[in-house]
């Protein structure tokens, strides 16, 4: 199987309703990760445990769902390759048994 037959170049209007939920609570719990460590910083001049901790477990939650959501994604394309491979043939060699017929 080729990087391309994974690939799918969909753009963000064609994405369905779960997968821009998805992506965007996932860019913004990044977000927000980055915008307390900032804000923390510059208002205490140091990074507190708690907010190292809490930032760790928003990113940690946005890997989690844009990992989980790729594997899915993976797995369906994978599933809608080999099924389409299988037509192929199953058309081809329909084709075939048409031909030694005629």
């Amino acid at each position: 199987m080729n990087i391309k037959d994974v690939q799918d170049n969909r753009s963000w209007k064609e994405l369905g309703v779960a997968d821009k939920i998805k992506l965007s609570l996932a860019v913004g719990l990044v977000a927000a990760s980055v915008i307390l460590g900032i804000t923390a910083f510059l208002i205490l001049y140091e990074i507190p445990n708690s907010v190292i901790g809490i930032d760790g477990l928003w990113l940690a939650a946005a890997c989690s769902i844009l990992g989980i959501s790729m594997y899915f994604h993976n797995s369906l394309v994978s599933f809608e390759t080999k099924v389409n491979e299988r037509l192929n043939k199953i058309d081809k060699k329909i084709d075939e048994d048409i031909e030694h017929t005629e």
